[in-house]
């Protein structure tokens, strides 16, 4: 191999090298997975969801038993926590993608704070519930449906933890912001599903 091909073969590389480096958003190979996860995730959701309200359409009585229909206030705080996720989670992805780190770690901050006291207040629901999941078909499905759900949240805390460290020895910049555009995807995706559970879980027994 002579001097020229050397050369040129070096180039090829370096170029090829660079161009994995700084694909971000739509394009990037990472987008399209988190796009297959959330895919794959909401169809498990669907399918329980589906599960509720066949059972429910079946059912005398909603919910079954003696069970009362769930209380609102947590969740309604909740839901304010989720979406505030949604817009820490955003800021932070602009600002990552405007260079500013401080900004970035900040809203990630934020967005991990209300995930923890999100999950927190579920905790403290589970605590309170007069019933428990073995109780009946209802009492199964509201833990199940609304336990995921938290694991999904905690998922969500994970990976925005994960980024808070890696802001921190200053790995992230505007090259390497496809890892929070992908967070901040989960996050969303999160906070719609919830929004399901809201309406289904908690509103509809009510109606």
């Amino acid at each position: 191999m002579n001097a020229s091909t050397q050369t040129s073969s070096t180039q090829t590389s370096s170029t090829a090298y660079n161009l994995r480096q700084n694909v971000v958003g739509a394009r990037s190979t990472a987008w399209w997975g988190m796009v297959m996860l959330i895919t794959t995730e909401a169809m498990i959701f669907a399918s329980l969801f589906s599960a509720y309200l066949y059972v429910r359409a079946n059912s005398p009585a909603w919910p079954q038993g003696s069970i009362e229909v769930p209380e609102l206030v947590i969740p309604l705080i909740g839901t304010a926590l989720l979406l505030g996720g949604s817009v820490s989670i955003h800021l932070a992805q602009h600002a990552v993608r405007g260079d500013a780190p401080v900004q970035a770690r900040t809203w990630m901050a934020v967005t991990f704070i209300l995930a923890l006291i999100f999950l927190s207040l579920q905790a403290f629901e589970y605590s309170r519930s007069p019933f428990t999941p073995t109780d009946n078909a209802y009492a199964s499905l509201f833990f199940t449906i609304t336990g995921i759900h938290g694991l999904h949240v905690i998922v969500g805390a994970v990976m925005v933890a994960i980024l808070l460290m890696q802001s921190f020895v200053g790995y992230l910049s505007h090259a390497r912001s496809g890892a929070v555009m992908n967070a901040a995807l989960y996050w969303h995706f999160v906070d719609v599903i919830w929004l399901f559970v809201l309406a289904i879980i908690y509103l509809s027994p009510r109606l």
